[in-house]
């Protein structure tokens, strides 16, 4: 099949080259931990088709899964062509549990997609995937003095990260991390990726 077209990056859509199977294994198991999405291997950042080898990039991928991934994550993918180049179109369905990378033992990492990013997630993230997959229950009260300090310093700014939020806010850094997933699950603060690092936002 032949295409002539295909959506920008996203929360759900990723370009992906196919030179590095890591990568698309870590785009992969961040679209699972969200929402699911599709991942368009042979594409780099920019949007142009460089093209791939369809059947050993996916003889790789599906290796690197099966040995790494710590659960079953469901895919489809078919190759299509782009200005007479192969690329892959890879759909990763949403998963109902958090997925995480287990190549090495007892040093497991977990990825998330954050708008056109994938991401390494922190502990924050981690609890926030539980929270959106229905493992756990929000904690936090909105009536709260110290949930309503965290959200004021966030509205204050244009953006601010983990570490500056533990020097402006008086709190106990555990006190912090226990609060900011809940307040992200339901609304009251987000996230985005500026410059190489995770900021909260209004």
């Amino acid at each position: 099949m032949e295409i002539h077209s295909y959506p920008s990056q996203s929360e759900t859509v990723c370009y992906n080259e196919g030179e590095d199977c890591d990568s698309l294994l870590y785009d992969a198991i961040a679209l699972a931990n969200n929402r699911g999405g599709t991942i368009y291997c042979g594409i780099n950042r920019k949007g142009k088709a460089r093209g791939i080898e369809p059947d050993a990039i996916i003889k790789s991928f599906e290796f690197r899964l099966e040995e790494c991934s710590n659960s079953e994550i469901y895919w489809t993918w078919e190759k299509v062509i782009i200005n007479s180049k192969f690329i892959v179109i890879i759909q990763i369905d949403e998963s109902t549990k958090l997925i995480s990378l287990d190549c090495n033992a007892g040093d497991k990492k977990v990825y998330y997609r954050l708008k056109e990013h994938t991401v390494l997630a922190s502990k924050i993230i981690v609890r926030l995937i539980h929270l959106k997959k229905g493992k756990l229950q929000i904690e936090v009260s909105v009536d709260s003095e110290d949930v309503n300090r965290i959200i004021d310093e966030v509205h204050s700014t244009a953006g601010i990260t983990l570490s500056q939020l533990y020097k402006k806010v008086d709190l106990p850094k555990s006190k912090i991390d226990s609060i900011l997933p809940d307040l992200l699950f339901i609304g009251k603060i987000g996230l985005r990726w500026n410059n190489d690092s995770i900021e909260f936002i209004s």
